[in-house]
């Protein structure tokens, strides 16, 4: 039985569960000013935004960290240098979220700060890192797009003062690769738990086409079959962004295998199955946008939705 079919059957039995007499409350959204259409939650953009912050800050960081205990100080800083543009250009392609590093004393003149970053960063000014709060802002770009940016504080910590450090008594060779590599570097002379700059996100708002409501102060309870499918569409859509058609192929094949053993595997009854029924009604057609996709761009697209609706899906259940 397909997972189209499965679902079918599910909202024929749906007509029998028990609901309750009155609707759950709707989840109050917060609306970005001056976005137009119906109003979006901006926690969804938010969690976005946040996920790729952390992943490019925990991937660099680990990467960083490992060449230089395998390699040396000069190898990792080889490693900063040719493949954390790459790497933060790898995260943005695959979250669709605009994301980097930036500091008030540059190393790399590529990280400069966009507009609103600068703000906060000359804001805080050359201080210690602790006590400094990040910033959660909405705007509307130019081309009307709603967005949400995250800043959020880079401190100094022991592994960085081997290349950020003062620069009396670091290893000549590792000095003379970065006088070589970035003759204008003003990024030298902290110490432990300075302030040495921020990383930021801008996660565009995206309307999930989702109208999920609330289960009162609590998340609706979902059975575990539904939970590891769940899992498995988060996993799936979390993955790199698409490169060819049969790449989407198969991404949409894996997403269809994990619908089927949701839908078959589901005991959940009540309001809370209304709930993922409505959710399911959404996200098949969108499943349906992406087999039907024609380039790399337009499946990519529907990527991030499944992604989002995915994700708005987490805000509401347990």
């Amino acid at each position: 039985m397909s997972a189209r079919t499965s679902f079918l059957a599910l909202l024929l039995l749906a007509a029998c569960s028990p609901t309750p007499s009155t609707p759950a409350p709707t989840v109050e959204p917060v609306v970005v000013p001056g976005s137009s259409g119906p109003p979006v939650v901006d926690a969804v953009a938010l969690a976005r935004a946040r996920t790729a912050m952390s992943t490019l800050g925990t991937t660099l960081k680990g990467t960083l960290v490992a060449t230089m205990s395998t390699e040396g100080p000069t190898a990792a800083m080889e490693v900063c240098s040719q493949d954390a543009m790459s790497l933060t250009a790898t995260v943005a392609a695959n979250t669709s979220v605009t994301v980097g590093r930036s500091s008030l004393r540059l190393r790399n003149p590529d990280n400069a700060a966009p507009s609103w970053v600068q703000e906060w960063l000359e804001g805080q000014g050359e201080r210690p890192a602790e006590n400094v709060e990040g910033q959660q802002t909405t705007a509307v770009l130019a081309d009307g797009t709603a967005v949400v940016r995250v800043v959020a504080p880079l401190p100094i910590e022991a592994p960085c003062l081997v290349c950020h450090g003062p620069n009396e008594g670091r290893l000549p060779e590792l000095t003379e690769a970065l006088t070589a590599k970035y003759p204008e570097d003003h990024a030298t002379g902290y110490v432990i738990g300075d302030l040495r700059g921020a990383i930021w996100a801008e996660a565009p708002v995206v309307d999930s086409g989702l109208e999920l409501v609330a289960n009162g102060d609590a998340k609706w309870p979902m059975d575990e079959s539904t939970r590891e499918a769940i899992g498995e569409l988060r996993t799936a859509l979390a993955g790199p962004a698409l490169t060819d058609m049969p790449a989407t192929a198969a991404l949409a094949e894996g997403l269809d295998a994990s619908l089927t053993k949701m839908v078959q595997g589901c005991t959940m009854d009540g309001a809370s199955h209304d709930q993922l029924h409505h959710f399911l009604g959404v996200f098949f057609p969108t499943l349906d946008a992406l087999k039907a996709a024609t380039t790399v761009q337009a499946a990519n697209d529907t990527r991030i939705l499944l992604q989002v609706q995915v994700i708005e899906y987490d805000m509401f259940f347990e």
